[in-house]
């Protein structure tokens, strides 16, 4: 799988994410002064999808290990999650079910995370 694909997977969670955008609900929170501006959320989010194919690139270029099938489903799931993040918190206004949604992703991330960085370094 060349890494456009990988691209284009991320661009589709992108696309699902970007559909649920802030609107007067979220204007109306009462934000901490080091909020991030709003022009920020654009170029940062781009730079990460495009970091998260990379990465999964980087880990199916060594398909051989076999590993990698997982960290590719847990790959996976982590980017249903992060498009589902906006859909929580912007489409149903639910902060609550945002949090426990990063949550989960940060755990799901963390997992291919280190079963791919472990056996490179062990081989070192």
């Amino acid at each position: 799988m060349p890494l456009g694909a990988f691209l284009l997977l991320v661009a589709a969670a992108a696309a699902t994410g970007a559909r649920f955008t802030p609107g007067p609900w979220y204007e109306a929170l009462d934000r901490p002064p080091l909020a991030p501006p709003d022009w920020i959320f654009g170029p940062v989010w781009t730079a990460l999808y495009v970091a998260i194919a990379v990465a999964a690139f980087l880990v199916w270029r060594r398909r051989s290990e076999h590993r990698i099938g997982l960290a590719l489903g847990l790959w996976t799931t982590q980017l249903g999650l992060n498009a589902l993040w906006s859909y929580l918190f912007f489409g149903l206004e639910r902060p609550g079910l945002a949090l426990v949604d990063i949550l989960v992703l940060l755990a799901v991330s963390y997992i291919p995370a280190i079963s791919t960085w472990l056996p490179s370094v062990l081989a070192d």
